[in-house]
């Protein structure tokens, strides 16, 4: 999608320079050597396939890298909430029995509620765990993806240089 967006619009500079009136023998069109831009068009054409397809790994591996984040994530996550839950059913089941046997209602009622509120911190933690996990990897990803924007930003300044030293050369001194 990206390389068809860039390679349209390079034949849209192609087409502009080709619109344009230049002189036919010379081949110049003022200031613009026609065949060192279309040199220059090609090459640029040439080594974009490369950058785009290592820009669309980083985000087919980012896309990768957080799918498994959310995988894991959700594993935990409901692992988290069925060990909750048979925790909770434990104490239930727990509670039930020692209120059957009524001379230490009490007891029971203190130690369901100590296990209830260590099923809840247990489950806290493991989602907190979760959670610390997954920002570890997206922060991870902001590394690689900032690596892969830096390179494609130092490709466009050297492309931007070459242009403006091109625009530097005066008309028919011959230079390619």
């Amino acid at each position: 999608m990206i390389t068809i967006e860039i390679l349209q619009l390079l034949k849209q500079l192609e087409e502009l320079v080709e619109n344009t009136k230049y002189i036919a023998l010379l081949k110049l069109t003022i200031g613009l050597d026609h065949d060192e831009f279309f040199v220059l068009v090609n090459r640029i054409r040439a080594s974009l396939p490369e950058d785009v397809k290592r820009a669309s790994n980083v985000t087919r591996e980012r896309d990768r890298i957080l799918e498994t984040a959310r995988d894991e994530a959700n594993h935990i996550i409901e692992e988290s909430k069925a060990e909750a839950a048979r925790i909770l059913e434990e104490a239930r089941l727990q509670a039930q029995r020692m209120v059957d046997q009524s001379e230490i209602v009490m007891m029971a009622k203190e130690q369901a509620q100590h296990i209830v509120t260590s099923a809840r911190e247990d489950a806290r933690q493991i989602r907190r765990g979760a959670d610390e996990y997954a920002r570890d990897v997206l922060n991870n990803l902001e590394a690689v993806l900032a690596k892969a924007i830096g390179t494609i930003q130092r490709g466009k300044e050297t492309l931007e240089e070459s242009l403006r030293e091109e625009e530097r050369v005066p008309a028919g001194t011959g230079r390619g």
